[in-house]
Order: C-alpha cells, then structure tokens, then sequence
C-alpha cells in the first residue's frame, strides 16, 4: 500500500486545455497520424513519427502560459525495450519582439520580419502571427524554414512552411511557440537525463542468461499485458511553459514510434495518503454467451483497472482547494493520471495508469477540521475516450 507522500493524482491535462493555446510541434510526424493526436484522448488516435530517427522523434509543447508542472506521462507506446527518453523544460521562447516588416499576402512562403531587440530566429521555430485563426477558432501556425541573428529594427526576409492562409497587414505581432532549450536555459529550469523507457522490474542478472529479460526489464510476453507507458513525477514542481521531449530507439523493430497521448499537469501530491481498504481490480468488457447446453462463447473485449480508494483525514483547505476543485475542473469527462505509488518501480507497470473518474463521491466532513476524500478510477484503454 502506498506510503504517505508516495500516491500522486494528477490533473487536469494542460496539453487538452482549451483556455490557453496549446501548440504541439517539433520532429517529423506522419500526415495520416500527426502530433496533435497527442491531446485527443481517444487512445486509438495515435501520432506516429515518419522514422524511427533521432530527429524524427522529437515533441515540442508551448503550453501557452507558464504552468506549474509535476507530472509528464505517455500512457502507452510501441518504444521497444532499448527505447530511451529525455525531457526538458523552459520558461523562454526561443524568439520574441518580432514583428511583421511588411504585408504578408496569403500563400506566401516567406515573410518579411522585423526584430524589437536583439534576437536569433533559429531554423524549425514554430510561430503564429497576430491571432491568426481558422475557421474552427484554432490558432494557425507556421515554421520557419531559414534562420537569422537580427539586431535591434533590422529587418531580413525568412522562408517559411505552411503557406499563410490570408493577408495580415505589416506589424502584426508574431508569437512564438518553441522554447530555448540551451543548456544555459534548460538548466535552470529542468533538465532530465536520457533515461530507458522500461523501467527495470527485477534485480539486474536475476533471471537467466539469455533470456531477454535478463537486462532486469519487464519480459517481452508479460509486456503485452500492460500498457509501455512512460512517465516521471518532478519533485519539487517545475514552473515552465515549454517542453521538449527526445525519444532514441532507432532500432525499433517496427521503423518509427508511435504515441497515444502526452499528460501533462499538476495535481494533487505531497499528502495523498491511501486509506487502508482501497481495492485495485481488472474489470472487463468481455461479454458471455451460452448454449443451452452450457457452451460458453466468449466476445472478447479489453481488461481495465479500476482503483477505488479514500484519502482520510485531509485538512479542511487542502480537502477543499486541491482534491475538491480538482475533481470539478474534470468531472467524468477529462482524463486523470493515477500513481498509485511512485517510488514502487518493480510495481510501476502494475499501480500507474491513465483514467477517468467512474462518478463523483462527495466529501465526508469527518472531523472539524478534516475531511475524508472518497475517489473512483476506471482505466483507460485503446478505442476508449
């Protein structure tokens, strides 16, 4: 059961967020299954990269504001077992003050910019100009295919991918959406290690040589069962609004990566207890039919989790300001990450996974000044939304 401190409920989702503009770039991701499958929740749409290249397999996010960050995860992948990951996060674009130096006309393919102060437009910066929309309301954005050092009221010409899609007048503001991930940047903020995408579940050289699992990592049969999720819990948070994630597994054996979902949020931590009593199950939508001479025939569905548990004695404030608000702001509807234990690494695979609340219980004011805080978790899994 986990400790005090050890179970982390994180939500809302700020890649699904709808109140700031989200963007979702970096790397090479195909057309049929592009990166901005990464904030449906819907996990049969997944993104896939073009290769199984360095290169190919890189995340960019602009959470559109800074954020208070505790929890990435990718609720499943086809990462192979030498599959490895890095994450870092920034709080400063990689450009700003730019503006448009002349009218950009509609299909263009390069853009006249012009710089307020001294900056660096590096090739691949992912930008919008002057709250430009589709017909959806979605922010339109654009790469820049050329780069530049420009000093203060310079001017320069610069390619770009994605034509525009309507005129914008000279002196449109531009935003940019990629963050400065220098070394100098990142360091302050966050920077992770490349670490493996399998954890290790048994003690290294415990089973026999030369079984595939020998390198300590779940078996390749075993890890059918269970979703090849990756995730990481930042202690203390991180305050950042840009996020690059680096996947290496050139060798995947199916020539490119393919990812489900990006989480990414705050949450509820650092006093979830779990009360004695809570109960984690496989459910199942597997239906049953039988003969009337009792043959049994089986429509074969998906298994699930299911996590019902308390969390006793929460200080009013707490009980209020964290769980209470948080259960409002996702309801039934929004996906929540449940770590039911995030220091059992050899149970990892087991107690973690991506879910929705199956109802909202109420609060029980236990004591003057505590209350107990009732939760449901049903998994969520391939077709599901």
């Amino acid at each position: 059961m986990a400790n005090e401190h050890d179970a982390v409920i994180a939500a809302p989702d700020y890649v699904t967020a709808d109140f700031y503009d989200v963007v979702l770039s970096g790397g090479h991701w195909t057309e049929a299954n592009p990166l901005t499958n990464l904030a449906d929740e819907l996990l049969s749409q997944v993104a896939q990269s073009a290769s199984a290249g360095a290169s190919a397999c890189v995340v960019d996010v602009d959470l559109g504001t800074l954020r208070s960050i505790k929890f990435v995860g990718i609720p499943d992948s086809n990462v192979s077992r030498q599959g490895r990951v890095k994450l870092v996060i920034s709080d400063t674009p990689s450009f700003a003050g730019i503006t448009l130096g002349a009218v950009a006309n509609a299909d263009a393919s390069v853009i006249t910019v012009r710089s307020g102060g001294a900056t660096t437009i590096h090739v691949g910066d992912v930008f919008s100009i002057a709250d430009d929309r589709d017909s959806n309301g979605k922010l339109r954005t654009y790469r820049f295919t050329q780069g530049a050092t420009l000093a203060t009221n310079i001017s320069s010409t610069l390619g770009i991918s994605g034509d525009l899609a309507s005129t914008i007048a000279s002196g449109g503001a531009l935003t940019c959406h990629s963050g400065d991930f220098s070394t100098a940047v990142v360091s302050s903020v966050y920077n992770g290690d490349f670490e493996d995408w399998w954890p290790i579940v048994y003690d290294l050289g415990s089973l026999s040589w030369p079984l595939k699992s020998w390198d300590g990592k779940l078996p390749d049969e075993e890890a059918m069962d269970f979703p090849k999720q990756w995730f990481t819990v930042l202690d203390p948070s991180v305050l950042g609004r840009y996020m690059r994630l680096r996947i290496e597994d050139t060798s995947n054996e199916d020539g490119y990566v393919e990812l489900p979902r990006l989480f990414v949020a705050g949450g509820w931590f650092g006093g979830v207890y779990i009360d004695i009593g809570a109960s984690l199950g496989w459910e199942t939508t597997t239906t049953l039919r039988r003969s009337k001479a009792n043959a049994k025939f089986y429509n074969k569905g998906v298994q699930y989790r299911r996590f019902v548990f308390r969390v006793p004695n929460v200080e009013v404030d707490e009980a209020l300001q964290q769980a209470a608000d948080m259960v409002k702001r996702v309801g039934v509807h929004r996906q929540v990450y449940m770590v039911i234990d995030k220091d059992d690494a050899l149970n990892r695979h087991r107690v973690c996974f991506i879910g929705h609340l199956a109802r909202l219980d109420p609060q029980e004011f236990v004591n003057f000044d505590a209350n107990s805080v009732p939760f449901a978790i049903e998994e969520d899994s391939e077709g599901e939304a």
